[in-house]
């Protein structure tokens, strides 16, 4: 593991401002970019590069947000449940009126 203390944007040192303890590593095993708080693992960065969208996703992912993004995240399931059951629909009505042709 390499720790970050230093790069372009500044972005370690944003996440740190999110919280004292965070401290950002690159995982030369895995090409990832993780968040660690002593020897825990909070986060690993899903992006190939550390960047603005590494600072917005761990503010995001937060412990404190986990009932928003819970809400978000069903939202989705159902948003993506509802389009795959008009395509399944959509195909099963497509395939009758193309046998009674």
């Amino acid at each position: 593991m390499i720790k970050i203390t230093n790069d372009v944007m500044d972005i370690a040192s944003r996440i740190k401002e999110i919280d004292e303890r965070y401290e950002v590593y690159y995982n030369p095993e895995t090409s990832k970019f993780e968040v660690h708080t002593g020897d825990a693992r909070q986060a690993i960065i899903p992006y190939a590069s550390l960047d603005a969208r590494a600072e917005f996703y761990i503010r995001r992912t937060r412990r404190e947000n986990i009932d928003r993004l819970i809400k978000e995240l069903d939202e989705e399931n159902r948003r993506l449940s509802e389009a795959r059951d008009k395509r399944v629909l959509d195909n099963a009505i497509n395939n009758l009126d193309n046998a009674l042709r």
